[in-house]
């Protein structure tokens, strides 16, 4: 693996810490997302969603596609602790997966076994 050098900060790469700070903010990364997709949640409200507590006011799909995206993150965590994560069309594959598990029907939906984040050697 590569070992990257912080040229402007001089700061060393700590994956640990980055994975803390970007888990910390999932809430306000769904909450930016859902709303791009024109979807009117209050961040209190997706953070609410991603504790696995419904809220009122909004339809189903509009709760689902929040909380795949909060799914979405907790894959990409789980790829890059378990360095496997590359910049391939299989882990984008898996991670867009994530997003659209409830709501493809069987014969569309590409079993999760066969998505994996595995760096072609």
């Amino acid at each position: 693996m590569l070992n990257p050098e912080d040229t402007y900060w001089l700061m060393s790469p700590n994956r640990e810490k980055a994975l803390m700070l970007a888990q910390r903010a999932v809430s306000v990364f769904v909450y930016d997302a859902v709303r791009l997709e024109g979807i009117n949640f209050t961040l209190p409200e997706v953070q609410t969603l991603l504790q696995g507590v419904t809220v009122g006011g909004h339809k189903l799909s509009d709760q689902q596609i929040a909380v795949n995206q909060g799914e979405a993150w907790k894959r990409l965590f789980q790829i890059i602790r378990e360095e496997r994560f590359g910049v391939t069309k299989a882990c984008a594959r898996e991670l867009h997966g994530a997003l659209y598990d409830e709501w493809s029907s069987a014969e569309q939906r590409v079993p999760r076994h066969q998505h994996s984040c595995l760096k072609a050697a």
